[in-house]
């Protein structure tokens, strides 16, 4: 009998320890997941425009299929966009999965062209070769009154490099471009924007008349360029796309999305006179990132119409995704 109480005890006391080393794993387990999503939750306050992986290495990204998307897209541009030149690239960001509709075709990248020479410039504070708060000064050869108002401001109009950028990106001012491509090649040596280029792999061509013409799906590799942070810090590829948050261009991407849906969209335009329209941005639809670049050769109204139908096609798409 004293054998069998020993032997109960002894099996009890392993019982009872291997329940308090399995609580412990627990306990410390969901210690971890805490701390992890605290991090990320830290983190992504400061970061809200980046990609989730890029803090903590999130792997909660998950296949999706696009086909009936691919297939809508398809059917509007054959309906709708027979007599246009346009290039369309959708990607859903979370696995790269891609949408591409003549994707590869060069346009005139007019404006969408400004956010690079944001990103040169930035580059250009990193390596201490400009400060925010230089102060430039406006000359004749700047003046530009196709695109923005600072050339209203008139010659020896005095401003900082900081809001120059912030005037380029916002209201998309040819004039703040000049300033600042000027800038960039007095005083940084990075007058163009060609090692941009270069380093996301970027395909262009020139039109032999001094256009640069690029196609959406290239042009999408600078905005994820961003999204990634891998051409400039962190805290300049937030400060660069928090900018394009704020731009007040609604005709085109954004031009039928309800205002109470309205994501939070990065998004820059371009225009070539009366040809070449584009809008190209990333929607941070919650839980469901994706970018979205539509150019159009045609005239305004149409092509801005164009655009617009194409968002609110994957629009309604991604918002009727279930998680």
């Amino acid at each position: 009998m004293k054998n069998i109480k020993l032997q109960r005890v002894v099996v009890l006391r392993a019982v009872m320890l291997l329940a308090v080393l399995l609580c412990g794993i627990v306990i410390g387990s969901v210690t971890t997941v805490m701390y992890k999503d605290a991090r990320l939750d830290q983190r992504k306050q400061k970061y809200s425009l980046l990609a989730d992986r890029i803090l903590l290495g999130s792997g909660k990204d998950r296949t999706v299929s696009f086909t009936q998307l691919r297939q809508e897209i398809a059917n509007y541009t054959n309906a709708n966009m027979q007599d246009a030149t346009y290039s369309i690239y959708f990607e859903y960001l979370p696995t790269g999965t891609s949408i591409g509709v003549n994707e590869s075709k060069n346009l005139v990248g007019a404006s969408l062209l400004k956010v690079p020479f944001a990103m040169q410039y930035y580059r250009a504070l990193e390596e201490g070769k400009l400060q925010a708060s230089d102060t430039v000064t406006l000359q004749q050869s700047h003046l530009d009154d196709s695109y923005g108002n600072l050339y209203k401001k008139g010659v020896g109009y005095q401003l900082t490099l900081g809001e120059v950028v912030q005037i380029m990106l916002l209201d998309s001012d040819n004039t703040a471009l000049r300033v600042l491509a000027e800038t960039l090649n007095s005083k940084a040596g990075l007058g163009t924007i060609d090692e941009v280029f270069s380093f996301v792999d970027l395909n262009y061509e020139s039109d032999g008349e001094g256009a640069t013409l690029i196609g959406a799906e290239s042009y999408s590799s600078i905005l994820k360029c961003l999204y990634f942070a891998c051409y400039i810090s962190k805290d300049h590829s937030q400060d660069v796309l928090g900018l394009l948050t704020q731009t007040t261009f609604d005709g085109r991407l954004k031009r039928y999305i309800p205002q109470e849906g309205m994501p939070t969209i990065a998004h820059k335009i371009g225009s070539f006179g009366q040809t070449t329209q584009s809008d190209c941005g990333i929607f941070y639809e919650p839980k469901k990132p994706y970018l979205l670049c539509i150019m159009v050769n045609g005239n305004d109204a149409s092509a801005s119409q164009h655009i617009g139908k194409l968002s609110i096609i994957v629009y309604e798409y991604m918002s009727n995704l279930v998680q």
